[in-house]
């Protein structure tokens, strides 16, 4: 007999957990890959292990500690988040491919006196200062075993639950203040926007270490008594798919592009394009009935991805048009979200029943979404009120009062409304290349369409101060895809074909933005663009 789905409303993380494990005490909680096989931990197993770790570590560090936490993703890291703001300490998650310089710079930043971390983040733990108290994955379990007496005070709503490091070259590190009471909210409002249920499997591919992986990918579906797996990264995800079977997936538009690139590949490879093709176009005339026909029609590549998945809910940006509407032309629905650390990872979300696959959504219920400053063409700065905006910037109150005003949040993204009422983001305020006569041109909408060419791999665009030195030419540095130049071209591609081709894809996006936007040159480059650690390109080496 299947379980009744509950939608619970939670105070804190802590009386989640304890929810969860009084209604799926026998379910399995988190799932990973060790060896040839998956290992399960049940609710009830997750939360005795959380809260004896959590009564350990309140009696080591006291409350109100800040603990960084560094590691793989699995059981472990999920084990040390819960323990720590379960515990009434404040967690600093940071990933794996952390630098050693943005470690030190956080435990002083965040004043840091203990550190839990993972096998393969032993490295940056030795180099951590000497003053922090030092935890491995593995000495967790021996916490766990030894703690025979759970003493522990519950954390309340407004205890701090997570101090969310945020840190690039070009941007001033700082630490988002996130209570219980927030992270709640969001969870809450994702009951809302993407419900789940207790037969419901999650597969986590994106490092927990980010806000939404942890709140909307592994905090959400726990609360609903959800499955959540782990299972071997990126490299090996088709394998993983088929293996764990799961019913949703958190993705951002990278992933999205390898998974629909991957299908067309071993369509190609089988020879069925065309076939392929003509299936996709009489699907289409099956009306409401489509997505469970185009389920049947392509149950080959639904088994490929396990046979189940039926949403890939996607952050991190608004994925491509070709991998959106070509996914749901195969039956499986990306729904974009958007938010922010300071807003526990959620603002707006497109829902199963409600989307705009052009947009990222419209406002969750309980939060209040704004344009504020509206242009004569109806783009403006997005602001954001609700029960997840952030307390401010941890001992940074400088930082805090730029984008904090009256319980609003200015998220420093520039969009606009449609008719409808569905958000569409056009750029970054601080990326905006103001022209002559006010004309705002924004970077991110040229690189979409310069990357929707199959010979650009890559592409960042910026404004260089004509001859008269009184207006900005729009400049492109783009990095050619070679596999696919070399794919067409074979032994004769040369300098000058490549030039020809990327001066084609470069004439085409012009020809689909307005004047003002076009681009005037572009440079070709010999390897990928200098980015940050979390893999966003640092503008200011372009020129």
């Amino acid at each position: 007999m299947s379980q009744k789905t509950v939608i619970p409303t939670h105070a804190t993380i802590y009386d989640l957990l304890a929810h969860s494990a009084l209604h799926y005490a026998k379910k399995t909680a988190i799932e990973e890959k060790c060896g040839d096989f998956y290992i399960g931990h049940t609710y009830a197993q997750l939360n005795d292990a959380t809260r004896k770790l959590a009564s350990a570590l309140r009696r080591m560090l006291g409350a109100g500690a800040n603990v960084m936490i560094v590691g793989e993703n699995g059981y472990n890291f999920v084990l040390s988040y819960l323990g720590v703001v379960c515990s009434g300490c404040a967690a600093i998650p940071l990933p794996v491919s952390v630098t050693l310089e943005t470690a030190r710079a956080a435990v002083r930043d965040c004043d840091i006196c203990a550190l839990i971390y993972g096998d393969d983040a032993k490295e940056l733990a030795e180099g951590i200062q000497k003053k922090v108290k030092k935890i491995s994955f593995s000495a967790l379990h021996d916490m766990v075993k030894n703690e025979k007496t759970v003493k522990l005070t519950p954390p309340s709503q407004d205890d701090i639950a997570e101090l969310a490091y945020t840190y690039g070259a070009e941007e001033t590190p700082r630490a988002a203040v996130l209570t219980h009471k927030n992270i709640c909210f969001s969870i809450d409002e994702m009951a809302k926007t993407l419900p789940l249920s207790p037969d419901d499997k999650l597969y986590s591919v994106l490092p927990t270490a980010y806000s939404y992986e942890r709140i909307c990918g592994t905090l959400y579906p726990l609360s609903m008594g959800a499955c959540v797996t782990y299972g071997e990264g990126l490299r090996h995800l088709s394998t993983n798919l088929r293996c764990v079977s799961p019913t949703v997936m958190l993705c951002v538009p990278l992933i999205l592009d390898r998974i629909y690139g991957k299908i067309w590949a071993n369509i190609e490879k089988k020879g069925i394009g065309e076939s392929v093709r003509r299936a996709i176009k009489l699907t289409a005339a099956a009306g409401p009935l489509r997505t469970a026909v185009r389920r049947q029609v392509f149950a080959e590549i639904h088994d490929s991805l396990g046979g189940r998945l039926s949403v890939l809910f996607c952050g991190g940006g608004l994925p491509s048009h070709e991998a959106v509407y070509g996914l749901r032309e195969f039956g499986i629905r990306t729904l974009a979200c958007y938010g922010a650390v300071e807003t526990a990872a959620l603002m707006c979300a497109n829902r199963r029943d409600l989307h705009e696959y052009s947009s990222v959504g419209m406002p969750v219920p309980g939060g209040l979404l704004d344009i504020y400053n509206i242009q004569a063409d109806g783009v403006g700065e997005i602001r954001y009120k609700g029960g997840n905006v952030f307390d401010g910037y941890y001992k940074n109150e400088e930082l805090t009062k730029t984008v904090l005003h009256d319980g609003w949040f200015y998220t420093g993204d520039m969009g606009y409304f449609d008719r409808r009422g569905f958000l569409h983001i056009v750029g970054k305020k601080s990326n905006m290349i103001l022209r002559a006569r006010r004309r705002a041109v924004f970077p991110e909408e040229i690189e979409k369409k310069l990357t929707g060419s199959p010979f650009i791999e890559e592409a960042a665009v910026y404004g260089e101060l004509d001859s008269t030195g009184k207006d900005y030419d729009i400049v492109a540095r783009i990095v050619p895809d070679m596999k696919n130049l070399e794919a067409l071209y074979g032994r004769s591609l040369s300098q000058d074909k490549i030039q020809n081709e990327i001066a084609k894809a470069v004439e085409a996006a012009n020809a689909e933005l307005d004047p003002h936007k076009a681009i005037v040159r572009f440079i070709l480059s010999d390897g990928e663009l200098e980015k940050n650690e979390i893999g966003k390109v640092l503008r200011s080496k372009l020129t």
